[in-house]
């Protein structure tokens, strides 16, 4: 399990770099569960003085397993919108239960952004951790932590206009309320980032749609 967990995570790091995200400091809206199959529509604001919005598809490719998709945009100073875009995955690691009631899952992702000239590419992976409260089914509460390192690489942030790398440490707080089988909200901060990403805590909320259908 170990080595297929791993290998995985090394095939999103050494894919080619057609698939970026979380350039302007949005939280993940990472729980520590595998999505069958979820949409997620979310906006943010912070880091940078940017507004993000941004669509996230999860599905899962195995039963501990799923693959994401982010695309998005970002309104940061005056004339400066980007283009967000991106991928990765998340790897169930432990399951909560009476020993160890903490659900865990490993993520990792490739990504960045565009506009103005500049892209910024990011490798960030880590753990995400938490815990689900069962209040009147279906109705749920999970608060969880997401920490993460990212290595970035930005086009024209070194010294005259020259590319530019910098590793740092995230972490994600956030809160997620299961209404019903089918919705639910998440509200997270984002402290923490690289000196690219670094501008202050962001802010966010999302909300998730999980089709019966595809679940």
């Amino acid at each position: 399990m170990r080595i297929r967990t791993f290998g995985g995570i090394a095939c999103v790091l050494l894919a080619p770099l057609t698939a970026q995200a979380q350039f302007h400091s949005y939280p993940s809206f990472q729980v520590p569960r595998i999505s069958s199959r979820d949409f997620t529509f979310a906006i943010a604001d912070g880091g940078r003085d940017a507004t993000t919005l941004v669509y996230q598809w999860r599905g899962s490719s195995t039963v501990n397993r799923h693959l994401q998709f982010d695309l998005g945009v970002a309104d940061g100073p005056p004339g400066d919108m980007r283009l967000v875009i991106g991928g990765g995955l998340a790897q169930q690691t432990h399951r909560a239960n009476a020993d160890f009631p903490i659900d865990m899952a490993l993520t990792a992702g490739v990504g960045g952004s565009f506009g103005d000239g500049l892209s910024l590419l990011r490798v960030p992976f880590g753990l995400s951790l938490g815990h689900t409260f069962l209040l009147d089914s279906p109705t749920a509460l999970t608060p969880y932590v997401h920490p993460r390192v990212a290595l970035d690489y930005c086009s024209r942030c070194g010294p005259g206009d020259d590319g530019d790398a910098d590793i740092g440490m995230e972490l994600d707080i956030g809160l997620d309320v299961r209404f019903t089988r089918a919705m639910a909200m998440r509200a997270s901060v984002l402290m923490g980032g690289t000196n690219f990403t670094r501008g202050g805590d962001s802010f966010g909320l999302s909300l998730v749609w999980s089709p019966p259908g595809f679940r």
